[in-house]
């Protein structure tokens, strides 16, 4: 655990956390968008962020129904209507996974490359 556990690549780790968060949140505020409801960005975010950790309370896999529900709730308390909401929260839940893997892939080899050269 020692070579999780040292500030440069808790910060690399942190950092592609945050910027992994703020792409979903983005591209839910561009869904919206798209589906006609004008939402700002940071608004977005957050109700994404929230309803995504609020999801992990229930214990199901990947949160799931409990980050939708959430996230339909708080998308109709700000005044969206369920004809947006509910294909924007399902196309953002299938999507959000591809954006981790997308994520992953592309850090991979830079990993992979490090441990070679600490190895060796």
């Amino acid at each position: 655990m020692t070579r999780f556990c040292h500030g440069p690549t808790l910060a690399l780790a942190l950092g592609l956390g945050f910027l992994g968060w703020l792409a979903e949140g983005y591209a839910f505020h561009l869904l919206l968008g798209f589906l006609g409801a004008e939402i700002a960005l940071w608004k977005a975010v957050s109700i994404f962020v929230f309803a995504t950790l609020a999801g992990g309370l229930t214990g199901a896999p990947g949160g799931l129904g409990g980050a939708e529900a959430a996230m339909v709730a708080l998308l109709s308390l700000d005044g969206v209507p369920l004809e947006i909401s509910v294909p924007a929260t399902a196309v953002i839940r299938l999507t959000t996974l591809w954006f981790a893997i997308a994520l992953g892939l592309a850090v991979f080899p830079i990993a992979e490359r490090a441990a070679a050269r600490a190895t060796a």
